[in-house]
């Protein structure tokens, strides 16, 4: 009983002697300090800056300047507009070309934020109710011949037979590429369909842009880089938009053999340049794409006819000591058996969309999801060599300069909040000159749906953040212990009056 006295007694001192503006603020400190995230032992450190591989810039093209008429070309006044420097290309209608084919098409200046990748413009090129061929290009004067160079842009398609923003009702194929003329022209006069222009892989870019590259040897000292559009169907309004132009000097003399800075080195042998049969491939554009002509590849590869079968393999240039069969004068006395091949690149393009309907694909009215971070590592390896956290506004990130040949692991983080109605990972081998699109679908727990997003292969992830139960667990708990305490203090209270 005495004891019992003696805790009343000190529990009302305390009371007592503790002004309530102290008293509050005790227990407030307490919550909040319940409330501070607390650092955890399994969380992954930030990643580190992207790697990145570039070049030295030559020219660059925003086209946020000053737009004028082409002075070279056969276009009316005001329907040619491009960027100083830049000149327009189109095929030229024929009479044999059926209704609504090949018009000469506009250039101007547009300043719609859809149709924008960056800053406030972008070059477009249209017609309505027609289709056109064509685009802009530049020459780029004082290179030194055997200088390595590329030539990337980013590019976005409008095909509609109403007003929509996004394409309704399109032409079924418009595809758009890009191009380097490593001799210059026809005697300095640009002509893309001269047979000597290295061109990228086509692509479809309907209402989001897409990134184009390509990358060749200077033979001259000028070379012209183009961009190409080609449609097929006559619709109200076929449209064109270019934006973020980049020409960059990679090395001085043909690329040897380096290490990447991105990936483990790779080394083979070398047997002969090799190309594998695609859908759309003929001999005639095989040949032009690596500057060679069809003769050269009928004889190397012992071609009857000039008829090709998907997946065929067709030699493009021999190794050392190799024969065709026919007689093939060999001019070059370099060493070359202990060279290996040089490296190629590709591009990586990643971004997260509210999946409303739950179907594992982006549809063109699906937004963009902000805040999701992004990776790219080695299989293995916590190295992450790039790295990305959308805004949910200029989605797709692309990154460039991908060594091809290699495995890569690409993943995304979401919070608890999101079920993934995608993979959150995968392993993807990225083609030469060529693109892969890595695209997480999401919806929200609220909205159901099942969770796909089980890891495929383990992956370096980025640390995102307290999570959200924790924090609200924590502060009902420190809530409720203040109650406790103002209910035992005010008990004494009472019967100490009793």
């Amino acid at each position: 009983m005495r004891l019992i006295t003696q805790h009343r007694r000190l529990a009302t001192a305390l009371y007592r002697s503790a002004k309530p503006p102290i008293f509050v603020f005790v227990i407030l400190a307490m919550l909040c300090a319940g409330l501070a995230p607390r650092p955890s032992a399994a969380q992954t450190p930030a990643p580190p800056a992207p790697a990145t591989v570039t070049g030295s810039p030559i020219q660059k093209e925003d086209f946020e300047g000053e737009f004028v008429n082409d002075p070279l070309s056969s276009c009316g006044t005001e329907l040619c507009k491009v960027p100083k420097g830049w000149g327009v290309w189109f095929l030229s209608r024929k009479d044999t070309d059926t209704e609504g084919i090949n018009f000469q098409p506009q250039y101007d200046q547009t300043r719609s934020p859809k149709r924008v990748k960056s800053g406030l413009a972008a070059q477009r090129v249209f017609v309505e109710n027609k289709t056109f061929n064509g685009g802009i290009y530049r020459a780029i004067t004082g290179l030194t011949p055997g200088t390595r160079v590329r030539f990337t842009i980013h590019g976005q398609i409008w095909s509609t037979n109403d007003d929509s923003v996004m394409s309704a009702r399109p032409s079924r194929e418009i595809k758009l590429k890009i191009g380097i003329d490593p001799t210059g022209g026809d005697a300095g006069r640009a002509n893309p369909l001269n047979g000597q222009v290295v061109w990228s892989n086509e692509q479809d870019p309907r209402d989001d842009f897409k990134v184009f590259s390509i990358e060749t040897e200077a033979k001259s000292s000028t070379i012209l880089v183009y961009t190409s559009a080609t449609m097929r169907d006559v619709v109200r309004h076929n449209e064109v938009y270019w934006d973020d132009a980049l020409v960059e000097v990679l090395s001085n003399t043909a690329p040897a053999a380096q290490p990447s800075p991105i990936a483990p080195n790779i080394t083979r042998p070398v047997t002969g340049i090799k190309h594998v049969v695609k859908e759309g491939d003929t001999l005639a554009t095989i040949a032009q794409r690596y500057n060679k002509s069809t003769d050269e590849l009928r004889q190397i590869n012992r071609l009857s006819s000039d008829r090709l079968a998907l997946g065929q393999e067709l030699t493009i240039e021999l190794a050392a000591g190799a024969s065709t069969g026919v007689n093939v004068n060999i001019t070059s006395t370099t060493d070359i058996s202990n060279t290996v091949a040089a490296p190629s690149y590709g591009i990586i393009c990643v971004l997260a969309y509210y999946d409303n309907n739950g179907n594992g694909k982006r549809d063109r009215t699906e937004d963009l999801v902000p805040l999701v971070p992004f990776s790219i590592n080695l299989p293995g390896t916590n190295q992450i060599l790039f790295s990305h956290v959308t805004d949910g506004v200029n989605e797709p990130k692309c990154f460039l300069n991908v060594q091809s040949g290699v495995p890569y692991v690409v993943a995304a983080s979401i919070t608890p909040n999101y079920n993934a109605t995608t993979v959150l990972n995968a392993q993807l081998n990225v083609p030469a000159n060529g693109q892969v699109d890595f695209y997480v679908g999401l919806r929200k727990v609220s909205d159901g749906n099942a969770d796909r997003s089980k890891p495929a292969v383990p992956v370096a992830t980025a640390n995102t953040g307290p999570n959200l139960t924790s924090i609200l667990t924590t502060a009902i708990g420190a809530l409720l212990l203040f109650i406790i305490v103002i209910v035992i203090i005010t008990l004494i209270l009472r019967r100490k009056k009793l």
